[in-house]
């Protein structure tokens, strides 16, 4: 799976869980059913490491931040299926105008 996908998976598993929130924690992203973590069947150490990855991914729509001991995604974009559906493209940026033989 790119990171397009699993960035897809968090913006709308944010979006079903927690619309409101600024911050979602690495435990409800992980554990949480529905989460990226759980659909995928990712351990807590891999759903870490993709979130620690996020700022670049996303240009800063999404931080992971490590502080005082909380682990935690912050947004700076709104949590919907056009946001979710923008960062998939990023997987398959490459395979335009390519076909299957």
């Amino acid at each position: 799976m790119g990171d397009g996908v699993f960035t897809y998976a968090l913006i709308d598993f944010w979006s079903r869980y927690a619309p409101d929130a600024v911050a979602l924690s690495l435990e409800a992203i992980a554990h949480t059913p529905g989460g990226p973590g759980r659909v995928y069947l990712l351990d807590e150490n891999d759903v870490g490491d993709r979130l620690a990855a996020l700022d670049d991914i996303t240009d800063g729509a999404l931080r992971w931040s490590e502080t005082a001991g909380l682990k935690r995604v912050y947004r700076t974009i709104d949590v919907n299926e056009g946001a979710a559906l923008e960062r998939i493209q990023c997987d398959y940026a490459g395979f335009s105008g390519k076909r299957a033989v």
